[in-house]
């Protein structure tokens, strides 16, 4: 009889003494081990991954005994589907066996199988044999007797294991491979739906919040009072997109790449790659998705704005790999990628960015970035801030007070510019009132003394950006500005 398990808390009708073998990626977890064993490799080792991949199609098991050398997931953070797991335990304490049997390289199945500690034995590649398909059921034959254990399976690789079982249950398989299941099987004891991750793991997925941060992208115009100009509107409006879909790109990048430190992280772990919601593959797809759209609306704009687009997705992708590891580089380098968003609308409209933009902007975003590292070391409770696996993060949490000493200079130094750029004949020309620009000052005093004595308090979630944008007083702020902007003009 065939069992829908949405919760895993029926067990299976079958016969006691058959063991039951579960595939591990995409059955036991939601996710992929060699690709994980691939990202990991390329954040570690890219030179040592690409010197792998000639065996990657012809030598499939070497590939993965070879790469396991060079990084391996840690099997305790894995998002383990919990709805088998409380099948397979409910299995256990009525005496029925339990066997792991992967086409991951058996160093995988064994650290997995020692973690969950309710397997008997396991089975996996070896270097040698790659243990998928046909070749998976007849080790499982010789090992357990012919025909005589029930496989727990996901994918149409396992359509060669399942005719040679007792039964199946079929696993976040998808309705294709859950017919084909049932047509090569004598009997499907029970399935486990996949999970549906829905539109709001996607989006999560694509950071679309964080698409507020690319309205710089519309500053040049309201700076050089050029409000009036439709074009540019449009212009910077295709700018916005391009920009939003290419940073949307490099955040599912940069969580791939981060799979093992967001999954020790207590809130970037339910994070939709991390958590296995949505899958690599998925996420790959999206990124490819994401950077074609990118291009496509980057054609109609000048060529400048696409290698200003390229340096940001460099300098993005490259604080991914390294930069973010590396002491105040890292805060450099997140305070470079808002200064780019600026540069990007000022070339995508045409309309120069002064030197007082410039300067002031780059000392507020340290600022801001600064204030990012120091809510994370108040929050930390560790040694250091989580990062992937053989990196680390150069801040400890005994350097809150040197970092947010930093972050108040960095934040008063823009404020200093803006000072300057008041007093100076530029501003002459654009403002009728220029005396009244000198409200801008308190107004901003104030806005960044409460923002550094909140991030010290640890009162502030994550981002400093992120809580301004949902912080009342920040937009009472924003429209204190625009009053004395409108007042000076």
């Amino acid at each position: 009889m065939t069992v829908a398990l949405d919760d895993g808390h029926c067990p299976l009708e079958a016969e006691r003494d058959l063991p039951l073998v579960v595939d591990l990626d995409g059955t036991l977890i939601l996710t992929d081990t060699l690709l994980e064993s691939v990202l990991l490799a390329l954040g570690r080792h890219p030179v040592r991954l690409v010197r792998l991949l000639p065996d990657a199609l012809s030598k499939r098991a070497r590939f993965k005994r070879r790469l396991v050398a060079l990084a391996i997931p840690d099997v305790a953070t894995l998002p383990y589907d919990h709805r088998l797991l409380r099948l397979l335990r409910q299995e256990a304490s009525v005496g029925r066996r339990l066997v792991l049997a992967t086409g991951a390289d058996e160093a995988i199945g064994e650290a997995v199988s020692r973690h969950l500690g309710i397997f008997s034995a396991t089975f996996g590649s070896d270097g040698v044999t790659n243990l998928t398909g046909t070749r998976k059921a007849a080790r499982l034959d010789l090992e357990l007797g012919s025909g005589k254990w029930l496989y727990a399976g996901n994918s149409r690789q396992d359509l060669g294991v399942w005719p040679a079982s007792a039964g199946a249950v079929v696993v976040n398989g998808s309705p294709g491979v859950a017919k084909a299941a049932r047509a090569v099987s004598a009997r499907v004891l029970a399935q486990i739906p996949p999970p549906s991750p829905g539109r709001r793991a996607w989006f999560r997925l694509l950071r679309l919040h964080q698409w507020s941060k690319n309205l710089l992208i519309f500053v040049p115009i309201i700076l050089a009072h050029r409000t009036g100009s439709l074009d540019a509107w449009r212009l910077s409006f295709l700018g916005f997109l391009a920009f939003g879909l290419a940073a949307s790109a490099n955040y599912v990048v940069n969580d791939l790449l981060d799979l093992q430190a967001d999954r020790r992280h207590p809130t970037k772990r339910i994070r939709p790659l991390a958590s296995g919601r949505i899958g690599i593959i998925a996420g790959i797809v999206a990124i490819l998705v994401l950077a074609i759209s990118s291009v496509a609306l980057l054609l109609p704009l000048p060529s400048l704005a696409r290698w200003t687009l390229l340096a940001y997705v460099t300098v993005t992708t490259a604080y991914s790999l390294k930069l973010k590891t590396l002491l105040s580089l890292d805060v450099v380098t997140l305070a470079m990628c808002y200064v780019l968003r600026l540069l990007f609308g000022s070339v995508v409209t045409g309309i120069p960015l002064s030197v007082w933009t410039l300067a002031s902007a780059g000392f507020f975003f340290t600022s801001l970035a600064f204030a990012k590292r120091l809510i994370e070391l108040r929050h930390s409770t560790n040694n250091a801030l989580p990062v992937a696996p053989g990196k680390r993060r150069a801040y400890f949490p005994d350097d809150h007070s040197q970092v947010g000493a930093q972050a108040a200079a960095s934040g008063f130094l823009s404020i200093l510019v803006v000072a300057l750029y008041i007093n100076s004949s530029e501003v002459r020309v654009l403002y009728s009132r220029p005396d009244m620009l000198w409200l801008l000052c308190p107004v901003l005093i104030w806005w960044l003394s409460r923002l550094l004595i909140l991030a010290s308090r640890a009162t502030i979630p994550h981002d400093p950006v992120s809580f301004a944008l949902r912080d009342r007083a920040s937009w009472v702020t924003l429209g204190l500005l625009f009053l004395v902007l409108l007042i000076a003009k």
